[in-house]
């Protein structure tokens, strides 16, 4: 500040001037700076209060939705900020007051909106956009998205990451990545689910048949298991191709039953008669596109199995002949269900499965008029036969040594021969409904198998087996 010197009636006075203009002005200049600055740090720490407020509320609601899973078994449907957060099953209270967004919400670049949930269409995930205006400790500025798994960056809608489970059923496995994480939209990477020994691929859990399989355009979790079945079973359910899917689980059961009872191995034909048609009766379980029936005359054919006119004309050829593979004559069974306990009408009448020459036979002959049921497996000497009544249910035939031929009814013997068999089988299939070109049989079948000779205890086996089979069909017998 200068200091002027005034002359005044020859009086000199020393005195202080004021601010020059320029003093002034900067003056001025730099209060309005400091008063911005205030203003824009105290803008900043109410920013930065509010940012913390915001991860503060979505840390409490995802903690709360924790809870709320455990208790009602998924995610609420909505949220509604502001409101109470109340149990959709229990009634339960998890918030008094879901937090809003603190205003303004238009924070930096962030949009001006309230927090927005979304529940996964499993209901066993979530999502929540939210947005920072500024960097935290652990986040980055801008657009965020909350789900259980965490928080990460980007709108929930750009950048939200699902993930893909894969997993095998009983009796298979799966090939490539079985856990993956793919981001929305995206597409997953192939899988394929394999088989064990004896065993094929039949389906997902969610009825896709797709293997290799690759998931596409993925907007939410996924979470498959594979589905195993018997080839043996596939091969079968494929062949016929009409069956109901509660007829596809029987005969799954009754192979599975047979495989277990160690039976599927000493049986080389197998004709189930399920389907209700001479179409599907035809098909043989052990090999379906080998020594299918051809059904010959007059045949009825219907749920409870197929039965002829009992002419000799009416019979059905499998074409399996034992002579011709190389059986063994003192290794041998036959056996079917028959629904009828009665003799037949035709005093000549004989013929139900096999075929007859004398002392080269190999058949099975059930309620011969003035016979009875008969187990004819090489020289006429050694028949097995039972006379006294008329037999229904498993009739089973069964030669385990050249000295040891049985006729069984279910799981009871009838009768046995120990007469001793020098022969060999005669050249000629396994018939249905005849054993000779004379004479035929009225009697139905419901089950009929050939192969290597059964002890008692396999035909008391194939019995328990086969009973539950005609029962799961609604046609068992007593």
């Amino acid at each position: 500040m200068a200091i002027s010197s005034i002359r005044l009636n020859n009086m000199t006075k020393k005195t202080k001037s004021g601010f020059t203009l320029i003093e002034l002005v900067v003056t001025i200049a730099i209060i309005g700076i400091l008063l911005t600055i205030s203003a824009i740090s105290f803008s900043n720490i109410r920013q930065k209060a509010r940012d913390a407020k915001r991860v503060s509320d979505i840390t409490q609601i995802q903690n709360t939705l924790s809870l709320y899973l455990r208790d009602e078994g998924q995610y609420p449907a909505s949220l509604t900020f502001g409101n109470a957060l109340i149990g959709s099953s229990s009634s339960s209270t998890y918030m008094t007051i879901l937090p809003n967004n603190p205003t303004p919400r238009n924070d930096g670049a962030c949009p001006d909106s309230e927090y927005l949930y979304q529940k996964s269409a499993t209901g066993t995930d979530y999502k929540i956009d939210f947005c920072l205006a500024e960097s935290t400790a652990q986040l980055n500025a801008g657009n965020k998205c909350a789900t259980s798994k965490g928080i990460i960056n980007g709108t929930c809608e750009s950048t939200n990451a699902y993930v893909l489970t894969y997993t095998a059923g009983a009796n298979g496995s799966i090939t490539g990545t079985s856990t993956q994480t793919v981001s929305s939209g995206a597409d997953g990477s192939a899988v394929t689910a394999v088989g064990d020994a004896g065993y094929s691929f039949i389906d997902w859990s969610d009825s896709s048949t797709a293997n290799p399989r690759t998931d596409i355009n993925v907007t939410d979790n996924i979470s498959v298991t594979a589905n195993f079945i018997d080839t043996d079973v596939l091969n079968f359910i494929n062949a016929v191709a009409t069956l109901t899917d509660g007829q596809e689980d029987i005969i799954n059961t009754l192979v599975t039953d047979l495989k277990t009872a160690g039976l599927w191995t000493k049986m080389d034909i197998i004709y189930p008669f399920i389907g209700g048609t001479a179409a599907t009766h035809k098909y043989n379980l052990k090999a379906p596109a080998d020594y299918q029936i051809t059904w010959n005359g007059v045949w009825t054919h219907d749920a409870n199995g197929a039965v002829s006119d009992g002419a000799a004309s009416s019979y059905g050829t499998t074409g399996w002949n034992p002579l011709s593979l190389s059986k063994n004559i003192n290794d041998f069974h036959l056996s079917f269900y028959n629904r009828n306990g009665v003799y037949e009408t035709n005093v000549g009448g004989r013929g139900s499965l096999g075929w007859y020459a004398a002392n080269t036979g190999f058949c099975l002959l059930s309620n011969r008029a003035s016979y009875g049921t008969l187990s004819i497996i090489g020289t006429d000497a050694a028949w097995a036969a039972k006379s006294t009544i008329p037999l229904n249910g498993l009739i089973t035939g069964s030669r385990i040594s050249s000295t040891d031929n049985r006729v069984y009814q279910n799981n009871t013997q009838q009768a046995i021969s120990t007469s001793t068999n020098p022969n060999n089988f005669t050249n000629h299939s396994v018939e249905i409904g005849r054993v000779t070109t004379a004479v035929g049989s009225a009697q139905p079948f419901a089950f009929a198998s050939v192969g290597t000779g059964l002890t008692s205890t396999d035909v008391s086996n194939l019995y328990t087996l086969i009973q539950a089979y005609q029962t799961s069909l609604s046609r068992q017998v007593p």
